[in-house]
């Protein structure tokens, strides 16, 4: 069991704050939420800028198609929801994963490591979407 002090309060969400030492996450339910929250905004937003870039070249590629604005907001809509599934997948997988190795050695959790899952879970996702890269991990 997680040493937790007398009258913690978890922190509210992005508790981002310096010193490093100022918010500590002690329950598996915050670090999961918190790790959850950071994933779908960094997944959406990297998400988001993929479906514009498709959309550009669609718009580009098809400039007689009467079907054109639906296309667009469907090529967005596809890519942000996406995105969002595999942000809550991936981001509570690993806020679960992380919670029980830090609970595990009785230490807390600072929220500024959810943050940097949430990085590396949009790094990896980059990482693997080349055919090449994907095939040799």
């Amino acid at each position: 069991m997680t040493y937790v002090p007398v009258g913690y309060i978890a922190p509210r969400f992005p508790a981002l704050g310096w010193p490093l030492t100022k918010f500590t996450l002690y329950y598996t339910k915050d670090v999961v939420r918190f790790t959850m929250f950071w994933c779908i905004i960094l997944m959406t937003a990297f998400y988001l800028a993929a479906a514009l870039i498709a959309s550009f070249t669609y718009y580009k590629n098809n400039k007689n198609s009467k079907k054109k604005g639906t296309a667009l907001v469907a090529i967005v809509g596809v890519y942000v929801l996406v995105g969002v599934i595999q942000a809550v997948l991936s981001g509570s997988l690993i806020g679960l994963l992380l919670a029980e190795i830090y609970k595990s050695g009785q230490f807390g959790l600072n929220p500024w490591l959810t943050f940097i899952y949430g990085i590396i879970v949009v790094l990896f996702n980059i990482a693997t979407s080349y055919s090449l890269t994907s095939v040799l991990l």
